[in-house]
């Protein structure tokens, strides 16, 4: 009887401590990310092709495109529950916000799209700078909390 409590107590703590699916769901953020880079690449591309040739209402549809991928994202991120691990719903909560800051990028082009006076694009323009100011902390951000929670649930992050 002693050694199958102790048994179970050890599978308990095994499954209470899953530095496995820590890492898991890690990786796994990771991989949402890299998903998107292709179509980041080809939005980013169009979206500056378009802009020089003055085309500015063609941004929109590029825009909402893109917006609607990192959404779907965002969705898996909100929809899926972190592991039970140590940091988990910061390193969620971080991810969260680092893809929301990706959507308002591409929430920014849309504007610039829809906007009907040079005025009105010359403002979601200075939104749009404002928000790309913001990049390096977002990421900074989104790796200093990953790196945390790597470190309590005992894996590296690379």
């Amino acid at each position: 009887m002693k050694r199958i409590s102790m048994m179970i107590s050890c599978l308990l703590l095994l499954v209470a401590c899953q530095p496995g699916s820590a890492f898991k769901y890690s990786q796994d953020i990771v991989a949402k990310e890299r998903s998107m880079l292709k179509d980041i690449e080809h939005t980013e591309s169009e979206v500056l092709k378009l802009i020089n040739a003055g085309k500015f209402k063609e941004i929109t549809p590029v825009a909402e495109k893109m917006e609607g991928i990192v959404e779907s994202r965002l969705q898996e991120i909100r929809s899926t529950p972190p592991p039970r691990a140590k940091g988990a719903e910061e390193f969620q909560q971080a991810a969260i916000e680092y893809f929301s800051y990706i959507k308002s990028v591409y929430t920014a082009y849309k504007e610039i799209g829809m906007a009907n006076s040079d005025t009105a694009r010359n403002d979601a323009y200075e939104r749009l700078q404002k928000i790309a100011a913001g990049n390096t902390d977002a990421v900074k951000k989104l790796q200093t909390v990953q790196r945390k929670f790597a470190s309590a649930n005992g894996f590296r992050v690379q």
